[in-house]
């Protein structure tokens, strides 16, 4: 299959994958960088932090992505939307007490990492949201 003979395909194969690297590896350069700076107490709680942040969302993720891209389009999508902000808001809560009595952690650098796993989690909807309308627009 000559990929460059379907741009469109292409295209979507280059977006998916610069998305997989920056949603999977984000944390994993994170703590390169915490290691890198001799800064190990804090690689160390990155993490364990972003670990269990990352367990939690993909457990959760159940791929709803891909089933809505491929299943349901637009139905039910803003009520996923909503459902995810709130458990977003909750998982942050979780992980954020976690960090403070388990890891005795109280650095503003951590927090807004948790954050960032966070919101990058929830707003992965919200782009297959973007995504079904840009498609139903080209229709």
């Amino acid at each position: 299959m000559n990929l460059q003979s379907y741009p469109l395909l292409n295209n979507f194969i280059l977006k998916l994958t610069i998305n997989n690297i920056v949603n999977n590896s984000f944390s994993t350069f994170i703590l390169f960088l915490f290691v890198l700076n001799g800064n190990f107490e804090s690689a160390t709680d990155v993490a364990i932090i972003g670990a269990f942040t990352i367990l939690i969302t993909r457990i959760f993720s159940l791929n709803l992505r891909n089933i809505f891209i491929a299943k349901y389009k637009k139905k039910n999508l803003n009520e996923f939307i909503f459902l995810r902000l709130i458990f977003s808001i909750l998982l942050f809560l979780i992980c954020s007490v976690l960090s403070i009595f388990y890891l005795n952690v109280s650095k503003i650098s951590i927090y807004l990492l948790i954050f960032i796993f966070v919101i990058q989690w929830s707003l992965e909807l919200v782009l297959v949201k973007f995504e079904l309308d840009k498609n139903e627009k080209k229709k």
